[in-house]
């Protein structure tokens, strides 16, 4: 006869069965997921951070003040964005992102979600200081705790932002500035859409970030 502690009688009985992932499932913990990264962003940045004077703020002008339109080219919907987030890379590439506000108008169990512009939520974002809120220097810190992830950021040559294996020379200094940039604009726009009025699953965008091309 084999002893059997007690315990183990009753966590084996009393255990959760398994969970069948399900697209409903997935949305759901992915707007989790989000929301609690905007939530961890505001415990963790109460203040900001200087990480290196070569890497300080070089925002050009002020709120919605764009790059020149000929310097990149916007797919139809950012022509005129609710919000033109421009910047300038420690190398001085310019760069700029730009954002439509959309809320959520359906989101079904099964299948994509569907947005669509509202006036309201696009002239209240016209009007909000993305530049003023991001915190740059906060994010470029986030950008270094990251290191040795196995993935990062990085700009190619045509100025695109995208995720790739990390390297072991590691980003460039315009690699984490880029990625500093696209995070602490996502922070400023969750914080700004929750005082807004909406949860995460209340609203999306579209959303572009470019950067000059250079000749390798």
């Amino acid at each position: 006869m084999t002893d059997r502690d007690p315990l183990d009688d009753l966590l084996t009985h009393s255990a959760p069965g398994s969970v069948r992932s399900t697209p409903r499932l997935d949305r759901d913990l992915a707007l989790l997921s989000r929301e609690a990264r905007g939530s961890e962003s505001s415990r963790r940045r109460p203040a900001r951070i200087l990480v290196g004077a070569g890497l300080s703020l070089l925002l050009l002008g002020g709120a919605g003040t764009a790059v020149a339109a000929t310097t990149f080219n916007w797919a139809p919907w950012a022509q005129d964005p609710d919000i033109a987030y421009p910047f300038t890379l420690p190398s001085g590439r310019d760069c700029e992102a730009r954002v439509k506000m959309l809320l959520v108008t359906d989101a079904p169990e099964t299948g994509p979600i569907s947005t669509a512009p509202d006036a309201a939520l696009s002239a209240h974002f016209r009007s909000f200081d993305a530049i003023a809120a991001a915190d740059i220097e906060g994010s470029i810190a986030e950008v270094h705790r990251r290191a040795g992830s196995g993935m990062m950021v990085a700009v190619s040559p045509e100025g695109q932002l995208s995720d790739v294996r990390e390297t072991a020379e590691g980003p460039t200094a315009d690699d984490v500035y880029a990625a500093a940039a696209h995070d602490a604009l996502g922070d400023a726009l969750r914080a700004e859409a929750l005082a807004y009025g909406l949860d995460s699953g209340q609203w999306s965008s579209d959303y572009d970030i470019q950067c000059e091309a250079i000749s390798e």
